[in-house]
């Protein structure tokens, strides 16, 4: 009853206790408004990369970049390095100054120049790939994504 009496002899107590829940729930409701507005525009490139050795020794790098992103992304360098060394590979396909579509993939097959895959063994072929090659994509923003893991292929 001590409670009740207390409440109703200070009133402006619970309108001020009132007014502030409605204002942190206004800021919540702006700041996930704002976020989910923002979402939108975010910019997101994925890229996985596999090591084909076919039957006639030859080694084939393939990489395969796909927008994320809700938005074209434009890519505007893709960089394949070995050991801190910039590898000079023969491409099919263009891919410097490419812009993708959101949700697209563009598949490459690069035809390594030297002959080092023969000179890399153990049991985890992927994580020895994946410390000799690094693999990164810059886009227009100049944004970089790696490719975080070099799959041997079957």
């Amino acid at each position: 009853m001590n409670f009740i009496d207390w409440c109703n002899n200070n009133q402006g107590f619970l309108s001020f206790l009132l007014s502030c829940l409605t204002l942190l729930t206004s800021i919540i409701a702006i700041i996930l408004s704002l976020l989910n507005y923002l979402k939108q525009y975010r910019n997101k490139l994925s890229i996985f990369s596999t090591i084909l050795i076919t039957g006639d020794k030859k080694e084939n790098l393939w990489i395969d970049i796909i927008n994320l992103g809700n938005k074209p992304l434009g890519i505007q360098q893709l960089s394949i390095v070995y050991d801190r060394c910039h590898l000079n590979c023969k491409c099919n396909n263009k891919i410097n100054y490419r812009t993708l579509a959101p949700l697209e993939r563009i598949s490459l097959k690069y035809d390594l120049d030297i002959k080092i895959i023969n000179e890399l063994n153990g049991d985890d072929l992927s994580k020895i790939y994946s410390q000799h090659f690094k693999i990164y994509a810059t886009d227009f923003y100049g944004k970089k994504y790696y490719c975080k893991e070099i799959l041997p292929g079957l």
